[in-house]
């Protein structure tokens, strides 16, 4: 079982199963597995995951003889992704994942009823997270299991050296296959945390006596490597554990539950390796020391014969006491001897590369020709020798630089392109490539190109700069070119320089006409510029300009301003002109500049308006911004004369509102664009003392004066207060008050207003009905000066007897024409909608 990294807390879950074809059962090929992952601190649950079958295929052999009645396997690979959350993975002791299920292969011969036997599948994997970050592993890859059988009395060597992608030190060792909780009735068990039961071994076996054997079984610590010679035939199974360590600390483990098959091979002697030196005839002895010069031969002749007929031989090398790749095997490295009637020689060479450098070490190789076994099946016999040996590199010589150009110092113009070619060599034919850089400069802020191959021996490349606006700006470009050959992993180096000098012909002449000076709102005279000299002979034109000084500022001026010459239109401030000259587009010469001075425009302060009555005169001030400014008073906002200067002017009389204008000239002869205009306002008054008004004898009336600010009534007797808006009146007769009012400009004006004063009614309290001609009707004193009264009389009971609106016909004392009893009757007299009604009584007298 494998685990490994994929991306974050992301992680892809894999079982590896190889399946013996001969004595497996098919039903215990499993389409999908449940693997469990437990905390191992804990041993909780931490998640199941359910792994599909993703991949069966039969295992190859290298000799179709081989894929026999006695050796068939196909691989099973399931395989899951899981994400390992890093809030929940987090246990410093880790986690292992298992599976548990029965059984196993049933003819193997070295443990206790194989077919009850289960298996243990079994990893080991550390938490995700370490010191609060992401901690990545993946787990060792074993390498290859053994697709090949192993031949009795014959030793059998087998390297099961994983690799690791994190680097982790790894340690192998044998150990007890797991059994599990499975059985034959209980194939797969309900998950359960470790410890799992191990298999039971059949007397005298172990794990480290897993296979009969002459040579026990064993593998190395540190390198993997298995070893056994086998003293007895069968199927015999053993477990390899690989354990892994980061910083001395265990992480992680895998385990592979091995089956090995022994059996009886065709005899196989093994073939022999012999050494020497080129051009020479000594054979090499083991423990010599043969040195390979800077110079000459770099091979090692190599020589294999084999005893057995019809063999096929193969060499390969391994380094001992150091890593690279700085040697190769030429020639006949497999081949088939011994076919003839004849002995044959297999011939090769152990060639070093011209980088390798042993630093005056003693570096090891160990050389390798190897049989192809019993028919390829079985482990193959070898003849090793190990070649000691001191090696120096080929001398490197350094490459050079060559340019198409005449001259290293080259003159260009505007509008040219500049091209040449670099050449670089390699005397050695080493690996050569080509750059440029700019001394002073970037080579990517203009618009150069360079383009270089890399190539074996010699580079070439193409160096392109059209001569542009930008590669005028300066006088002078130094371009560093590098030649670069590379050879045994190090660089040499040659660098040679290119001066390139931009050139044009520069403009003459280009000059404008003189400085102006203006008042505010006239116009300028046209600007007149020079034809120029220099350049190509062509011009073209912009004139510029600035508000600042005749230095910075500049911009291209308003209007037509790509003539020879200019007219700027009517100028707001003081302004600088200039004329930049082109000729071609990057030639240009700026021709001094001159100022147009614009004396500002006279400004009046703001006058304030004035109000004055009818007939009367106003005193007008104005001021200006400057003391050397005059100010003149018109009657009209253009043209016509003046009416006074200075700061004051009074008017004339005055019957209504009438405007007046100033205007500002200063001492230099300016004036201001438009007059300033003030006005006079003729204000009027507008007595308004109200309406003429009645009130009854003893009474009073309120009288409402509008039209001022301040009031005064006359005759100020019976008055409240005669300078009130609103006094109360209380004549005791008839009375014309007189209003004047006072407005806020001191104009007056007046009106009247009378109150007339009524006497009040008296009326009589009997009438006599005795015929003598005195009171025979009701009488009522002043009733004619209420000619819309209502006045009404009830009996004592409430009935109303007589009604009249004026009182133009006194009532005689009668009701519907009959004369009414003696007794006292009652009234109400409604004189208007004003005053309180009049009640009382009258008595009727026989």
């Amino acid at each position: 079982m494998e685990i490994r990294h994929r991306n974050g807390y992301h992680f892809r879950l894999f079982l590896n199963l190889y399946f013996d074809e001969i004595h497996g059962l098919p039903e215990y090929k499993d389409n999908d597995i449940k693997v469990t992952i437990f905390e191992k601190g804990t041993n909780k649950v931490m998640m199941t995951v359910t792994m599909p079958l993703r991949e069966e295929k039969l295992i190859k052999y290298s000799i179709v003889d081989c894929a026999s009645e006695e050796l068939k396997t196909s691989k099973l690979l399931y395989y899951q992704d899981i994400y390992l959350d890093p809030a929940l993975f987090t246990h410093p002791q880790g986690y292992y994942a298992v599976w548990d299920r029965c059984c196993r292969n049933q003819s193997v011969a070295n443990i206790a009823t194989p077919q009850e036997a289960g298996n243990v599948y079994y990893l080991e994997f550390p938490a995700v997270v370490r010191n609060g970050a992401l901690f990545k592993n993946s787990s060792p890859v074993l390498a290859l299991p053994l697709s090949d059988y192993t031949c009795l009395d014959e030793t059998f060597t087998y390297d099961f050296q994983a690799t690791d992608v994190d680097g982790d030190q790894l340690v192998y060792d044998l150990v007890t296959p797991l059994n599990g909780n499975g059985s034959s009735s209980n194939e797969i068990p309900t998950p359960r945390p470790g410890p799992y039961p191990e298999i039971q071994w059949l007397a005298g076996y172990s794990k480290d006596n897993a296979v009969p054997a002459t040579v026990p079984l064993s593998i190395d610590s540190r390198t993997g490597r298995l070893t056994v010679r086998p003293s007895q035939k069968g199927l015999f199974t053993f477990t390899v554990r690989c354990q892994e360590f980061r910083n001395g600390v265990k992480i992680g483990e895998v385990r592979r539950d091995m089956i090995i098959l022994v059996k009886e091979c065709t005899l196989n002697r093994p073939p022999v390796l012999t050494v020497r030196e080129k051009g020479k005839t000594e054979v090499y002895k083991p423990g010599q020391v043969i040195t390979i010069p800077q110079t000459g031969p770099r091979c090692i002749d190599l020589f294999a014969t084999d005893p057995d007929r019809n063999e096929v031989l193969t060499f390969t090398a391994k380094p001992v006491n150091f890593s690279g790749n700085y040697f190769s095997l030429s020639g006949m490295t497999t081949g088939s001897i011994n076919t003839g009637s004849s002995t044959d020689v297999l011939k090769a060479a152990l060639c070093l590369d011209a980088c390798m450098d042993t630093n005056g070490q003693v570096y090891m190789i160990d050389v390798i020709v190897s049989d192809y076994g019993d028919r390829g099946c079985g482990q193959p016999k070898q003849d090793t020798v190990r070649v000691s040996f001191r090696s120096e590199p080929i001398p490197d010589r350094p490459p050079t630089i060559a340019f198409s150009t005449r001259t290293k110092v080259l003159e260009t113009f505007e509008a040219q392109t500049l091209q040449f070619e670099v050449t670089g060599r390699d005397p050695d034919n080493d690996l050569v490539s080509l750059s440029a850089e700019g001394i002073g400069f970037n080579l990517t802020d203009h618009t150069i190109s360079f383009s270089a191959d890399t190539s074996q021996g010699t580079s070439t490349g193409s160096f392109s700069w059209p001569i542009d606006c930008k590669a005028m700006e300066r006088e002078v470009y130094q371009i560093a070119f590098k030649v670069t050959s590379t050879r045994c992993g190090q660089e040499y180096t040659a660098t040679d320089i290119i001066e390139i000098r931009p050139r044009y012909k520069p403009i003459l002449n280009n000059k404008i006409t003189g400085d102006q000076r203006l008042c505010y709102g006239t116009q300028p005279n046209t600007l007149a510029g020079s034809v120029p000299t220099g350049g190509n002979g062509t011009y073209t034109y912009t004139w510029e300009i600035s508000t600042l000084n005749g230095i910075q500022g500049f911009s291209a001026a308003p209007g037509e301003n790509n003539k020879q010459h200019y007219y700027s239109g009517e100028l707001q401030q003081t302004s600088w002109f200039r004329r930049r000259a082109m000729s071609g587009p990057c030639n240009q010469q700026v021709s001094e500049a001159i100022v147009i001075t614009v004396d500002p425009q006279p400004l009046v302060r703001h006058i304030p308006s004035a109000d004055i009555c009818r007939g009367g005169k106003a005193t007008l001030h104005a001021e200006a911004y400057t003391s050397d400014t005059v100010l003149e008073w018109y009657s009209q906002p253009t043209g016509g004369r003046p009416l006074g200067s200075g700061n004051s002017f009074t008017t004339p009389v005055l019957q209504e509102t009438t405007n007046y204008y100033v205007q500002a000239t200063s001492s230099r002869g300016c004036q201001s664009v438009a007059r300033k205009t003030v006005t006079v306002r003729v204000q009027e008054a507008k007595a308004d003392a109200g309406e003429d008004v009645s009130i009854i004898e003893g009474g009073n009336a309120g009288l409402i004066a509008r039209g001022g600010v301040n009031y005064q009534w006359s005759p100020a007797e019976s008055l409240s207060d005669p300078t009130s808006a609103t006094p109360i009146a209380r004549p005791d007769k008839t009375t014309t008050y007189t209003l004047t009012v006072t407005t806020q400009y001191g104009c007056t004006d007046t009106d009247e207003v009378t109150v007339e004063v009524i006497p009040r009614i008296k009326p009589s309290n009997a009438i006599t009905l005795n015929g003598d001609g005195l009171n025979e009707t009701w009488y009522i004193e002043n009733i004619e000066h209420y000619p819309k009264c209502r006045i009404q009389v009830f009996t004592r009971w409430g009935a109303k007897i007589f009604e009249s609106t004026g009182y133009s016909i006194p009532w005689d004392g009668t009701h519907q024409g009959k004369q009414l009893p003696m007794a006292a009757y009652y009234y109400i007299i409604e004189l208007d909608d004003k005053e309180k009604p009049i009640t009382g009584s009258i008595t009727l007298i026989k």
